[in-house]
């Protein structure tokens, strides 16, 4: 138990590294150019099956990943994109609603791109709300490692010997004296 109890912690911190890069990933992105895009599609989907319709999509109950499709313009020139939220809880992104609902195909958003590289773009954090999956997902790992490892700290000492329950009363109260 307390192997799994250290793998949902390294997890979790893992999780949290997570949430730091794509923090930073957006960062890097402020300063690039806004402009008007296009949802192309958007799906929850696990990698195999992303972007087509199959059964394995519909039991990813535990992780899943987030990909959306978009395009864009800049004057003359047409651009396509494509962004991926990486495996995060499915229960977080329900919470904050299913990306083929959130973003339905043809739905206006906001694309930052690069003006040296218009081919590099990026969405901004409110399109895949990154860091609530994502911190919850690491705080969801850590602290289920956290409570595994203290369950197991208590079975641990739960598990002493049962030996000593067993003997006659002479042998508490000889214990007794010797403790006086």
């Amino acid at each position: 138990m307390r192997s799994i109890a250290f793998f949902l912690i390294v997890l979790g911190v893992s999780y949290f590294v997570l949430t730091g890069i794509e923090y930073a990933r957006n960062i890097q992105a402020q300063n690039w150019i806004e402009t008007d895009g296009v949802v192309v599609k958007a799906i929850n989907s696990i990698p195999l099956t992303k972007y087509e319709p199959n059964r394995l999509n519909n039991i990813c109950l535990l992780v899943n990943w987030s990909y959306v499709k978009y395009s864009y313009s800049i004057g003359a020139g047409h651009y396509d994109g494509e962004s991926e939220l990486g495996p995060h809880l499915t229960l977080f992104d329900y919470m904050v609603g299913p990306m083929a609902v959130r973003l339905p195909d043809g739905k206006a958003i906001r694309v930052r791109y690069n003006p040296r590289n218009p081919n590099e773009s990026r969405l901004p954090l409110d399109v895949f709300h990154p860091v609530e999956m994502f911190f919850g997902t690491a705080c969801v790992f850590f602290v289920s490692g956290l409570l595994l490892y203290y369950m197991s700290k208590i079975s641990v000492t739960a598990e002493g010997d049962d030996d000593e329950l067993n003997q006659p009363l002479e042998y508490f109260e000889k214990k007794r004296r010797q403790i006086k």
